[in-house]
């Protein structure tokens, strides 16, 4: 229900402000103007929406201004205007290739722009694979971070390095 809310609430605001333009366009007006309020508007905006996609309990407030916090973003936002530089499933066409390879499949419960079932798709296709759903820990979070830490380094060393 918040999600939805506040996706109405973020369209809206987008819609008023951006004049026409597509969300891609304006976003990238944004984070790259030299304006600093320019600049905020957009990583607040943006961050907003990714924080409330992908949060148990997500920070509505807006930031001050924080020029790491900026280019981070514009990196963030130009490799998603550009769909990560990926052709419609092609981790999954390209995935048979290290079927073989032994791996971890992290995957957010909360993450609303990659649907659980792409993670399930994907352990399908890599049998020598863990799918790992992390379940309550916020998309991004230091706690999911702390997790994964533990997990991969629980996976590492399951292996033998010194044969």
């Amino acid at each position: 229900m918040i999600v939805a809310v506040f996706t109405l609430i973020f369209m809206r605001q987008l819609s008023e402000n951006a004049n026409e333009e597509n969300f891609f366009n304006y976003y990238n007006k944004l984070l790259n103007s030299s304006n600093p309020n320019d600049q905020m508007l957009g990583y607040n905006l943006l961050g907003k929406y990714e924080g409330i996609l992908g949060s148990l309990s997500p920070r509505l407030e807006s930031e001050e201004y924080d020029e790491r916090k900026i280019n981070n973003a514009r990196i963030f936002f130009h490799y998603e205007r550009h769909n990560y530089f990926l052709e419609p499933n092609e981790i999954l066409q390209k995935s048979n290739s290290i079927k073989d390879i032994p791996t971890i499949i992290f995957h957010n419960r909360l993450d609303f722009c990659c649907p659980v079932y792409q993670a399930w798709d994907l352990k399908q296709i890599l049998p020598n694979a863990r799918l790992e759903i992390i379940a309550d820990y916020g998309h991004g979070s230091k706690k999911q971070f702390d997790f994964m830490k533990k997990e991969v380094n629980k996976f590492l060393a399951s292996f033998s390095f010194n044969k």
